[in-house]
């Protein structure tokens, strides 16, 4: 199994595929605005591991972290982090926001509605309950497509 993450404190989404690019699922984890942010990611913490043992993943692949304002990017950070470290022993790739996009749709500077709306027309069996979802499911159409499965 692949587990594929769009990390975020808020909300962070994740897709589970076959290591032959089968799609299984798709959810995410919503944490508690109201709570600090060492409870929000001891919360995403548990239900990564919960996740790490359901699906025994070899491999995960994370949409590569970048700069955006100082406070959001720390918090993201911190979610890669627990997370590099709860999948210590399985394989990590990251992949960028815009190579997603240009791995799946062929162009790079679309945004989030533009790539739901491909996504719906090219996957119309698969449902997200929102963008995070949606974006992990991408990222896993980018890795395969990135490694000649697609």
């Amino acid at each position: 199994m692949i587990v594929m993450f769009d990390l975020s404190i808020s909300c962070s989404g994740y897709s589970i595929f076959s290591e032959d690019g089968k799609f299984i699922k798709t959810g995410h984890v919503k944490t508690n605005e109201k709570q600090s942010t060492p409870l929000r990611l001891k919360y995403l913490a548990k239900n990564f591991r919960n996740l790490k043992k359901e699906y025994k993943p070899k491999k995960i692949v994370i949409e590569k972290g970048f700069y955006k304002h100082a406070g959001s990017t720390e918090q993201i950070f911190r979610v890669h982090g627990i997370t590099n470290l709860i999948f210590c022993d399985s394989e990590q790739h990251e992949i960028h926001a815009t190579s997603v996009r240009k791995l799946v749709t062929g162009h790079g500077n679309i945004n989030k509605e533009q790539l739901n709306q491909y996504i719906q027309e090219n996957y119309p069996k698969v449902k997200f309950l929102n963008y995070d979802e949606m974006d992990s499911f991408a990222l896993g159409i980018a890795y395969f497509k990135q490694q000649g499965v697609l």
